[in-house]
């Protein structure tokens, strides 16, 4: 796996400030082109690992799933964290789901 945006995504560190001097950032730490992403996430809520696994259809859709790991040792914690994942991400793929109903542009010949 080549390092570096000019290579693949491995490496690259994706920072997300969410205000308040609050930052959540992720890197991708491995990748199997072209179904597998795994990013390390860190920052100002729990640390984790989360990995999207991406697969076509064969409707021609394509399935995507993300199974995430928290490092805290602590229950309460993990359950907050893994719940508001949950929300989020839920909130996330539904967006994702009406962006790709909607119309396809075309270029203009």
């Amino acid at each position: 796996m080549d390092g570096g945006a000019r290579g693949t995504l491995n490496g690259a560190v994706y920072h997300c400030h969410h205000g308040g001097g609050r930052e959540t950032m992720f890197e991708v730490v491995g990748m199997r082109e072209p179904n597998v992403l795994t990013l390390a996430m860190s920052g100002s809520g729990p640390q984790a690992q989360g990995t999207y696994y991406i697969e076509p259809q064969p409707d021609g859709r394509t399935r995507v799933d993300f199974v995430i790991r928290f490092a805290t040792p602590n229950v309460l914690e993990r359950f907050i964290a893994t719940n508001i994942w949950r929300y989020y991400l839920r909130k996330g793929m539904s967006r994702l789901r009406a962006l790709a109903a909607g119309p396809v542009a075309t270029a203009a010949v």
